[in-house]
């Protein structure tokens, strides 16, 4: 009897619980960084393994097994090419020279800038070579990074020690802002981001990473900056040392805690991506941490719907953004300092770097009279259906 009795309780209570369920679903919603670490817009890089006549299909395909397996969790694609395939448009990523001994590799960015290189005899210096493209000590630190930490500010030193001071002072006073704010961001991030250096002599071993982002180290003369923010993507452009000095880097990191429906283009929401692995662990641990799975087709639709709406606000073209399905699409648009978009997260920031207090508790005062108003009207439509349904 008690259990017949508590089955027609749990009825009379399951659509109110559906009801609640439906509303907080509805309610999901994700900010910038967290749209970062999904693969809505992969745009992967492309490494062209050219060959000629001379080169065998056994060492073909055992190039591109190998590079496959070494590629597997990373953003680079593996593509081999005959140079005898004269109807082959990936021909013309090599350059004219006439010396050249295949096979040969090309390295092409979704930017369209390409770089070639001679790939090294020797199954041991084959394999160096490869991983060297998408993988380093200081990727993988700044990997760990992303996943716990709001983002990572990289900057690239230069041979000038005084402005390299200056640049990591002002870097950090922009982070410092940033870590005053976030606690009043649409989604909380425990950690505020990280500041991590290049030395010059480091820089040295991350020729791929360096030209990734456009930088010749041998023509720097001045520190650089990056912010690199979910599954390695850059946040707007590689910031100049007179922009780092004018909180230039502030106004970028403000962008990554923003509400992704608060109507910001996709250039803003889907940098571009450095060639980096993304291990399987990183994800189970980046669902721990956000309590959903940036992977799931679901997530994925999701997000795909929410910035082709945020698009089409914008005036953008949404044919080239599918749901369920990661697309490449051009990301190019004016990154400059006056075109980065003004959001203010609960209080707008001060003239003096500070938030009015009084400000922020109007605006908590005025959201917890929507949450109780939500909670009334639940609680009226879930005793509404079960007087219907015991009628």
């Amino acid at each position: 009897m008690n259990n017949k009795k508590e089955t027609v309780i749990n009825r009379r209570f399951f659509p109110l619980v559906a009801i609640i369920i439906l509303m907080v679903s509805m309610a999901c919603r994700f900010n910038v960084r967290e749209i970062g670490f999904a693969q809505i817009s992969p745009n992967p890089y492309i490494f062209y393994y050219f060959y000629d006549l001379q080169t065998t299909s056994a060492e073909v395909d055992r190039f591109i097994d190998r590079s496959k397996k070494i590629f597997q969790y990373s953003n680079v694609k593996i593509k081999a090419v005959s140079s005898s395939d004269v109807d082959d448009p990936s021909l013309n990523y090599l350059s004219e020279s006439v010396d050249r001994k295949f096979p040969i590799g090309v390295l092409l960015s979704p930017d369209g800038r390409v770089v070639e290189m001679q790939i090294p005899k020797g199954n041991k210096e084959e394999g160096v070579f490869l991983r060297e493209l998408i993988a380093s000590p200081f990727r993988s630190s700044i990997k760990s990074m992303l996943v716990n930490k709001y983002a990572v500010v990289l900057l690239i030193e230069s041979e000038n020690q005084i402005f390299n001071q200056r640049a990591g002072k002002a870097l950090s006073t922009d982070i410092e802002e940033i870590e005053k704010i976030m606690p009043r961001m649409p989604k909380q991030i425990k950690e505020g981001p990280a500041l991590v250096r290049l030395s010059r002599e480091d820089a040295q071993k991350e020729s791929s990473l360096l030209w990734s982002l456009g930088i010749d180290i041998s023509k720097q003369k001045d520190p650089l900056a990056v912010i690199i923010y979910g599954r390695g993507r850059i946040m707007g452009d590689v910031i100049s040392y007179d922009d780092i000095l004018e909180n230039y880097t502030f106004k970028l990191l403000n962008l990554i805690g923003a509400d992704c429906e608060c109507g910001l283009d996709r250039k803003w929401m889907l940098g571009k991506l450095i060639p980096m692995t993304w291990d399987p662990h990183l994800r189970t641990e980046l669902f721990g941490l956000l309590k959903f799975d940036v992977e799931n087709p679901m997530i994925l639709a999701e997000m795909s719907q929410i910035i082709s709406i945020e698009a089409t606000k914008a005036g953008a073209n949404t044919e080239d953004l599918e749901l369920f399905q990661p697309k490449e699409f051009s990301l190019s648009g004016d990154l400059s300092n006056q075109s980065i978009p003004e959001v203010n997260h609960t209080s707008a920031r001060k003239s003096d770097n500070q938030v009015d207090d009084a400000d922020y508790d109007s605006n908590l005062w005025s959201s917890s009279l929507y949450a109780i108003l939500g909670i009334v009207i639940v609680v009226a439509l879930g005793a509404i259906i079960t007087i219907i349904l015991k009628r």
